[in-house]
């Protein structure tokens, strides 16, 4: 299985690098790089002016050193294989323009470390929401099975649809309910505009600002998975040897641990992995609406916008 993961990323990212450079994005992109690094190299060397004896041609030769070693020049499979090994290793160049959006924070241009320092960002929120989906939905679906048409189980039922909302539709209402309206919590970002007073405090800080973006990723999930994993253990629930079980007075929490919640895991399991999937999708719109320094917040800075900007 990690076999065919890996060969599966690899194959993606292939088929993604060979796309984007058809019409030659890639290669330009390799092009403005080799020329912006040269000219940093010059500037900060003993040239003061373009109009010193040499300096066209020595910029020209460190240009084509710089494009031999970024691939420019092998052919397309090699070329391409290139250019995946790079993708895979966040070797991606400096960032070309300045965007105080992105850099702020990092201290570096180069993109892999604006990459790695927003990453965790996003994990942090992304997991923290998945895991308290995971701990805490398993064991209420578990519940609810051993009560069918109970109000609980009908209530759910009832208000499983409010879950087929995207998370960031969910982060508008709280940002107007709870952040404007009443007030409680903060709306943006990951930290208060003035520091704490000693380090621990950022603990309390960013756990303030998590609780919105994580409560709007719950909503959008969290009913709809209780609902299936509530069905999943249903069917388990009606199969001979959990009757057979009953009648010979296995207690109710062996019951579900090893009749029950155990045969039905690996589909629970299924249907939670599925929905990482769409991990990042749903990063990129929350992320924007609760401006919190992701990935995702990273990825819609990073966009021309055509005011003043190239394509």
């Amino acid at each position: 299985r990690i076999f065919s993961i890996a060969l599966t990323i690899l194959m993606g990212t292939f088929g993604t690098v060979v796309l984007v450079n058809r019409t030659n994005q890639l290669d330009y992109a390799i092009l403005r790089q080799a020329s912006i690094t040269v000219d940093r190299m010059m500037w900060s060397g003993a040239w003061s002016s373009t109009e010193d004896e040499g300096f066209e041609e020595t910029r020209n030769k460190l240009i084509e050193e710089q494009l031999e070693q970024g691939g420019y020049y092998l052919p397309f499979l090699p070329k391409h294989l290139f250019y995946t090994r790079q993708a895979l290793s966040f070797n991606w160049g400096e960032m070309i323009g300045r965007n105080p959006a992105l850099t702020s924070g990092v201290g570096s241009f180069e993109v892999r470390d604006i990459i790695l320092n927003r990453l965790p960002n996003t994990l942090l929120l992304m997991g923290s929401a998945y895991l308290l989906l995971f701990f805490t939905g398993i064991p209420l679906a578990l519940w609810v099975s051993r009560r069918n048409a109970s109000f609980l189980d009908r209530l759910i039922t009832f208000i499983s649809p409010i879950s087929s909302i995207p998370a960031w539709v969910h982060g508008v209402l709280l940002i107007l309910l709870i952040g404007i309206t009443v007030e409680w919590l903060p709306i943006s970002g990951m930290y208060d505009h003035r520091p704490p007073a000693t380090q621990i405090g950022y603990i309390e800080v960013v756990f303030r600002h998590m609780i919105l973006p994580v409560t709007a990723i719950l909503l959008s999930l969290y009913f709809q998975l209780v609902y299936a994993w509530r069905t999943y253990f249903l069917l388990f629930a009606e199969e001979e040897y959990v009757t057979l079980a009953v009648a010979k007075g296995v207690g109710t929490r062996t019951l579900q641990n090893r009749y029950i919640l155990r045969p039905g895991l690996p589909y629970v399991i299924t249907s939670f992995a599925m929905t990482l999937v769409s991990f990042w999708q749903t990063t990129t719109a929350l992320e924007v609406v609760f401006q919190w320094p992701g990935i995702g917040y990273t990825y819609i800075k990073s966009l021309p916008h055509f005011f003043g900007e190239s394509m």
